[in-house]
């Protein structure tokens, strides 16, 4: 038997090239998240914030808190801060609307994310639906929601797009939402922050 010839030098270099490939495409991934060039653009300075604002919810209770602002013409984007204590079931995020209609975005620390649409009378209309994979999310927790000209939004979760798509704008008030969902817990809306081109 004869023992196998070793790898030709052709080989050794492509192996060579594609292991430099690797680590500059690496290196290149990681300044561009550093740099924050990935994160999600605002369309213009910051119009309007909402200070801290505290929700004791119990195990079977729901909350949805109009704010007093109002939304800016499209192009805009609301971003919530916020963070929770008590059940990891809580769940709790930004609806964006009206009484007669919001589009809701809901996140829980346990992993799940949601988008829906309420309508009153019509009921909800799930349009996504994420259910936890053993990727719980962090307690502290940021929702972005970007409307452009066209009618279309874009939802970011902790900076990850997870939606896509249109959305009518039934209304121009910001919502708070808070869920128990099986345990009473503590959720802190930090702040909401209104991005946009127009003045309020």
């Amino acid at each position: 038997m004869h023992a196998p010839s070793p790898p030709r030098p052709a080989v050794w270099r492509a192996l060579g090239l594609g292991a430099v490939f690797l680590l500059v495409a690496a290196t290149a991934a990681i300044a561009l998240i550093s740099s924050g060039r990935l994160d999600p653009r605002l369309p213009g300075p910051l119009q309007a914030e909402l200070g801290p604002q505290t929700v004791e919810i119990g195990a079977e209770e729901a909350t949805l808190l109009w704010q007093e602002v109002a939304l800016p013409e499209p192009p805009y984007s609301v971003r919530l801060r916020a963070t929770s204590s008590g059940a990891e079931t809580v769940a709790y995020g930004l609806a964006l609307g009206g009484p007669d209609g919001y589009l809701a975005v809901v996140i829980s620390p346990a992993g799940y994310r949601s988008v829906s649409l309420q309508r009153a009378g019509a009921g909800e209309e799930v349009l996504l639906w994420h259910a936890p994979l053993g990727d719980a999310l962090p307690r502290a927790i940021e929702i972005q929601v970007d409307v452009r000209e066209d009618g279309t939004a874009t939802v970011w979760v902790a900076r990850e797009t997870i939606w896509e798509g249109e959305w009518p704008g039934t209304g121009r008030q910001v919502g708070l939402l808070a869920r128990g969902e099986g345990g009473a817990a503590t959720v802190v809306f930090e702040a909401v922050e209104l991005f946009g081109r127009s003045e309020l």
